[in-house]
């Protein structure tokens, strides 16, 4: 059965302080929410067998291993495009095609995400917190079902993605890295603006926060450069890495020195329940449904691959489309327009994900 990583083996080894030998070899510590620790290779850590597994007969082109070649499209770039993106000379290509990905797929990639369904599916459910329709849930909770919705949850995070500003911060101290990949910051409230949080490096955090409107692409003579900022952190990363190991359900990695200031009780504030809970705050009043797509459209843009955005759809469900050339999709025709809320300009590229609410006149 395969060992299906749930981080990238290639971004828990860029923890280590060893700087030689293969990277997935290389040795981290780790501290595990029972007070363990332990000095062990990076590709012997967070993974879990047969995770992403699908229905072969669905799947005669890529088998069984589909959605999990949804993952390998981006892993092996990730170590090279996040050291540029640390030095600032990662290109628009990188940045679309490996950067969203990468913080895009921990939100469908997680071992807990099957709970996490099953969680959201009981807080939405009508007349009460039992799910009337057990065949239902039954067929949602499938295991193929699950895995697919893991590559549309990675759609949906792209978009969000897409609609925070991305910053880049050095920090003062070494961070962890939690067994979900990223943590997150209440930064405002009424509406709950949540920071996301993402360990790249040893001495690296990346920011994504959601923004109403802003250019996420500009214009140069010859290229489009990704609207990335850069600074230093105010907060010690002893701070940061307590905030980081309250996602954590299991394990964090680090050097001896990050993992060293986590304590047991700083596991896992948040249950898998409640990480879903707060991942479904979104400040805007365009839902991020309505956004997914949107990767899709940019990467055509940044490819060179779509000059106007006249006449072009948002499509939801053409990243699973996508898993079998051969195979016939059906899906809900529709979606919102492209230039509803993306808009090209001599300057760059524009997105809008929060729309005036503008009174009637008279």
């Amino acid at each position: 059965m395969a060992k299906d990583h749930f981080i990238p083996a290639s971004l828990i080894a860029r923890f280590s302080e060893e700087t030689d030998g293969e990277v997935r070899r290389r040795k981290v510590w780790v501290a595990r929410s029972n007070g363990s620790r332990a000095k062990v290779r990076a590709e012997s850590v967070g993974y879990a067998n047969g995770l992403y597994d699908v229905d072969q007969d669905m799947f005669p082109t890529r088998g069984h291993r589909a959605v999990d070649d949804v993952w390998g499209s981006y892993e092996p770039q990730i170590s090279r495009v996040l050291d540029r993106l640390i030095d600032g000379s990662v290109t628009a290509t990188e940045w679309v095609d490996t950067l969203l990905p990468f913080v895009a797929a921990p939100f469908g990639r997680d071992r807990g995400y099957k709970e996490r369904v099953a969680g959201r599916l009981v807080r939405h459910a009508s007349g009460g917190s039992q799910i009337a329709d057990f065949d239902i849930t039954e067929f949602i909770l499938d295991d193929t079902n699950i895995a697919l919705n893991r590559v549309m949850e990675m759609e949906r995070f792209a978009a969000r993605a897409l609609a925070s500003m991305w910053e880049v911060i050095e920090v003062d101290g070494d961070l962890i890295l939690p067994d979900l990949g990223y943590g997150f910051d209440l930064i405002n409230e009424y509406p709950d603006v949540m920071m996301m949080l993402y360990p790249i490096g040893r001495r690296h955090l990346l920011t994504l926060t959601p923004c109403p409107q802003r250019r996420i692409l500009k214009r140069s003579p010859d290229r489009w450069v990704p609207d990335i900022s850069y600074g230093k952190s105010l907060v010690s990363s002893d701070d940061i890495n307590r905030v980081l190991a309250s996602t954590a359900q299991d394990f964090v990695v680090g050097s001896n020195a990050a993992i060293d200031g986590i304590r047991t009780e700083d596991f896992a504030i948040f249950n898998w329940d409640g990480i879903d809970e707060v991942l479904e705050q979104w400040p805007f009043n365009i839902d991020t449904l309505s956004l997914s797509g949107l990767h899709r459209v940019v990467q055509a843009i940044v490819h060179d691959e779509l000059k106007t955005l006249e006449g072009v759809l948002l499509s939801r469900h053409k990243s699973l489309s996508d898993l079998e050339p051969n195979g016939l999709f059906l899906a809900p025709s529709g979606g919102i327009r492209a230039d509803q809320v993306l808009a090209l300009d001599k300057a760059g590229l524009v997105l809008t994900a929060h729309r005036s609410q503008t009174k009637p006149s008279g």
